[in-house]
């Protein structure tokens, strides 16, 4: 929530909000009520971070090169700070800068941890580094130095006027371009490895080493208390293609774009390599277990005017094997497929829906002999 903080903090700044609107009587921010309307605003804020126009505008680079574009732009950011590996992010407002010496820098900054009290961040700009010593993800843990040099891209911002100037990610515009849209979302619970390779090249972070070899993808750390330490999120842009994940240390793997959303859920985090594979064109899925794996697999695709979820629970599998749902061969519904695994009473789950009707389909007694497949008649 430490981002909703900083965008609403922004809003009470600038006059936007009101503290009164929300507590009868008070004079600052910080002794508004714990009441629905302010938690309310505070998410709403937080949930713009996820919103195109809005993680497109982060400027990272070298400390050196964050200052400077600090210095240029003259305007409150949303400061990100991150301790090595881009874990424990938390997010800081940022409302100027001030020489203390020569080559010395304080980012002048709000900390929604600290309510009332100032604090900076200090910039070194001869030797390129970056400290500030209040880091926490919540008030609640004890605050430790956050660090960083013109390696690890651990400081990082968004201006808070891209917060103001949000465009609608999902309502139909004249001026919409393909650019602006069927990018896919890669979300991720559990701090682990991951690689993400298409044909364009690889994105991912592998021992604690950011990757992006791909033109237009974006790796998007995690901030706040519920979120700090999970893998850091992957867009990938319309033209990457097909995908393959590859992931240790993952309790869920998910993945949305327009058409097409998939989900690993309940998994059990090994230092075995874990693949999942997304093929685009055809809506399909392979996901081959890294060490002993029995997750919940669910694809939810688009076919004419239907939206068609499948969901498979209750399978087994050991290192290596795998299971697969996708297009039939023929083009016409969908199939499960067995790779290297004998499945035996795993429940599946299928949902079509349409503008008129809801078709559900449940079995408990789902068997699938090794390398075989089982059809599915969605089209009724």
């Amino acid at each position: 929530h430490c981002i909703g903080f900083t965008v609403a903090s922004y809003r009470f700044l600038e006059g936007g909000l009101r503290p009164e609107a929300y507590t009868p009587g008070v004079a600052v921010t910080y002794d508004i009520e714990r009441e629905i309307d302010i938690m309310r605003t505070i998410a709403a804020a937080g949930s713009l971070y996820w919103v195109k126009s809005v993680w497109s505008s982060e400027v990272s680079g070298t400390p050196r090169e964050v200052l400077d574009a600090l210095i240029d732009l003259g305007e409150p950011v949303d400061l990100s700070i991150f301790l090595p590996g881009l874990a424990g992010g938390h997010s800081l407002l940022a409302y100027g800068v001030e020489e203390v010496a020569p080559q010395k820098y304080h980012i002048l900054v709000y900390d929604n941890n600290y309510p009332g009290e100032e604090s900076y961040v200090e910039v070194d700009y001869e030797a390129n580094t970056w400290r500030y010593d209040h880091g926490a993800v919540n008030p609640g843990v004890a605050a430790i130095p956050y660090e960083g040099d013109a390696e690890t891209e651990t400081l990082r911002f968004i201006p808070l006027s891209a917060y103001e100037d949000v465009v609608c990610p999902f309502c139909e515009t004249e001026a919409a371009g393909e650019e602006d849209a069927g990018f896919t979302l890669l979300s991720f619970l559990g701090r682990g490895d991951v690689l993400v390779e298409t044909e364009q090249g690889a994105i991912g972070m592998v021992d604690g080493e950011i990757i992006n070899e791909i033109p237009g993808a974006l790796l998007i750390p995690q901030r706040g208390q519920l979120s700090a330490d999970d893998a850091p999120e992957i867009i990938l842009p319309p033209a990457a293609g097909d995908y393959t994940v590859r992931f240790n240390g993952l309790q869920r793997v998910s993945s949305m774009s327009p058409d097409f959303i998939v989900a690993l859920n309940k998994l059990t985090p090994t230092t075995e390599e874990n693949r999942l594979q997304v093929t685009v064109d055809n809506k399909s899925i392979a996901y081959q277990a890294g060490g002993t794996q029995s997750p919940v697999l669910k694809s939810t695709v688009k076919q004419d005017d239907a939206s068609v979820s499948v969901a498979l629970l209750g399978v087994e599998m050991a290192d290596g094997q795998g299971i697969a749902i996708g297009a039939a061969p023929g083009g016409e519904g969908m199939e499960l497929r067995s790779q290297e695994a004998d499945i035996s009473e795993a429940t599946l789950l299928v949902v079509r829906l349409t503008d008129e009707s809801e078709t559900l389909f449940i079995s408990t007694a789902v068997d699938i002999q090794e390398n075989t497949a089982v059809a599915l008649d969605i089209a009724a």
